[in-house]
């Protein structure tokens, strides 16, 4: 909808309706007064009027998909969800039509938490307990398992410096390189 709007800035819809964009907003003006205005990148109001008008009568669904280049079927759809549950079904969040999760019981979730506690891998824990891997790592990702091990190996406070090669470049080793940089020759005794 930016983008079409950005072309014109004024854009009539019939004799007696007109839409014009200033700014970053949208204004619907009929009869040189304006009587809805939403941002620009606002497409829930912009859904919700647009379907109000063609509810109303002020405007025919083939102007709204011609004036905006929208799809007949999404004018249609949102038309219907206006006609059944009212302006507020356009700003609630969407249903979840999914199920609850079956694999990872309370039971089930106690023992990988236990295991994984004790510094066993995903892996192993989820062999253990007869589930896939990927199931046990989503519900660790998701916070749904507690995962942090009790005894963790500490990290390398400082980084090595590399140098030539995989050597750190402190290091003296006859064969790579010195500390200068410099290629020593391998030295077999």
């Amino acid at each position: 909808m930016r983008d079409y709007l950005n072309k014109s800035g004024k854009i009539r819809v019939n004799s007696v309706l007109s839409v014009k964009s200033t700014q970053n907003m949208v204004r619907y003006v009929l009869n040189e007064v304006v009587i809805f205005q939403h941002h620009i990148d606002d497409n829930r109001s912009f859904k919700m009027f647009a379907s109000q008008l063609c509810v109303s009568g002020l405007c025919k669904q083939a102007e709204i998909c011609r004036v905006f280049g929208i799809s007949k079927s999404s004018v249609i759809r949102n038309v219907k969800k206006l006609k059944k549950d009212g302006p507020e079904a356009f700003y609630k969040a969407p249903k979840r039509n999914g199920r609850e999760g079956t694999v990872i019981t309370k039971a089930v979730q106690k023992k990988a938490e236990e295991f994984l506690l004790l510094g066993w891998t995903q892996q192993i824990v989820a062999e253990k307990l007869s589930i896939n891997v990927s199931t046990l790592a989503k519900a660790v990702k998701q916070g749904r398992i507690y995962s942090r091990p009790i005894y963790s190996r500490p990290k390398d406070s400082k980084k090595l410096e590399k140098g030539r090669g995989s050597r750190d470049k402190n290091s003296n080793l006859i064969g790579n390189a010195d500390y200068n940089g410099t290629h020593a020759r391998k030295i077999f005794f």
